[in-house]
């Protein structure tokens, strides 16, 4: 039987996910982890042998709440994949072999995931899980994942963008943001991306407070502090800050100072300054509703809880890529292409494996060894006319007008 949420929010306490803040019961049908991420229990729950259901949940919550939230959904996925395979929802040698045998070569992965869930089962003296399917877990081999393959090879559809590709995209996103396609919030997040490199979650995750020169005198020396990504620390409990061009900061400001009135006209009132520096740099409106009101504002705001989710950002880059049409496939476009390029840029201008690792806001310089050893011969031009295009824009927002043929800017009359 499984469990329902009222009987688990009447029995037990609430655990608490690590990364973001968020309650959840572990009879919940659903464990709503962070804003990107939530599990159907459920799905296990029909196939899992009823013996082991709490055994299950138990041990999956020692991860929710001790590793990062896209961490305990790859467990989940894996593990379900395997009960799946199983007969009668029941962990035996044989099913442990069979999956071993049916994934080594398309998912092997999948092994090394499973082995830690079961591992993790076995530690914590729960009935269910041998010590010989664990230990016939780590006995086997499993091939390492490529790193940087798509890299090494140049992947038209994997690996990084041209020099033509990147510009292209670039004028493109601002192109459609002048004809009026798409929004300020979408041409920062494009923009943002190409020139940062830096991942999805890591954008989502972007407060007011991060961007150096709202709250501090910096002179011209713009810098984003980008919350890291791939930890198993509380929200935004890392940080690492980026330099960033003026023109690109300029925009960001304009962005911000937008937000503080959206939030402004939702509450219907000022924002203090420590709400204010709260507020996410891209918010879901969505979340704008009446549940909010006479809530704390403040406590809200120190959660994703009106932060865009990651795959919104994603979901963005293809639909700019499929407006302007310069890939074959927009499918093809993510964010880590553009992470592709900026290493792979960094290492043509000579840099070494630790400073690329540094750009690319790696812990190790395990995953960038590829781009040094791949040297492309672009990556001229890309800076020098992505500035050209966006000081367009930056002047306009100022009140200068500008001339679409040339670029420069005419004097007003007064």
């Amino acid at each position: 039987m499984i469990i329902t949420n009222r009987e688990s929010k009447e029995n037990e306490k609430p655990l608490t996910a690590i990364n973001s803040g968020y309650n959840f019961y572990k009879g919940d049908k659903v464990w709503v982890l962070d804003k990107n991420v939530k599990i159907n229990i459920s799905l296990v729950l029909v196939v899992l042998n009823e013996s082991y259901h709490q055994n299950f949940l138990d041990t999956l919550s020692c991860f929710a709440t001790t590793r990062s939230s896209s961490y305990t959904r790859k467990l989940f996925t894996v593990f379900y994949d395997y009960i799946k395979s199983t007969k009668n929802g029941v962990m035996t040698d044989d099913s442990i072999k069979n999956y071993h045998q049916r994934t080594l070569l398309s998912t092997p992965e999948h092994i090394a995931k499973i082995r830690v869930f079961l591992k993790k089962w076995l530690d914590l003296g729960y009935p269910g899980v041998s010590e010989w399917q664990v230990a016939y877990l780590e006995k086997i081999s499993i091939k390492k994942m490529q790193i940087g393959e798509a890299v090494r090879v140049r992947d038209q559809r994997k690996g990084p963008l041209t020099e033509n590709e990147v510009i292209n995209f670039n004028e493109g996103a601002m192109w459609l943001y002048d004809s009026g396609e798409i929004t300020l919030d979408e041409l920062a997040m494009a923009l943002i991306t190409s020139y940062t490199g830096r991942r999805p979650i890591q954008t989502s995750h972007l407060k007011l407070k991060d961007i150096m020169s709202l709250f501090q005198d910096v002179g011209s020396d713009y810098s984003i502090n980008f919350p890291r990504a791939k930890h198993s620390g509380a929200f935004r409990s890392e940080f690492t800050p980026l330099k960033i061009t003026e023109d690109l900061h300029d925009i960001i400001v304009i962005l911000s100072e937008r937000n503080i009135c959206v939030f402004e006209n939702f509450l219907g009132r000022e924002v203090n300054m420590h709400e204010m520096k709260e507020i996410p740099l891209f918010i879901d409106h969505r979340l704008f509703n009446e549940k909010f009101f006479g809530k704390n504002l403040l406590a809200l705001l120190k959660k994703d809880i009106f932060h865009i989710r990651a795959r919104d950002i994603t979901m963005i880059i293809k639909k700019i890529a499929k407006k302007i049409g310069f890939l074959d496939d927009e499918s093809t476009i993510h964010a880590r292409r553009f992470r592709y390029s900026l290493g792979t840029r960094a290492a043509q201008e000579g840099f070494g494996e630790y400073v690329i690792a540094a750009l690319l806001d790696h812990r190790s310089i395990y995953s960038v060894s590829c781009y040094v050893k791949n040297v492309p011969e672009y990556a001229v031009r890309i800076d020098e006319v992505i500035t050209a295009g966006i000081i367009q824009y930056v002047n306009a927002f100022k009140g200068k007008i500008i001339n679409s043929n040339s670029g420069n800017k005419k004097n007003k009359k007064s």
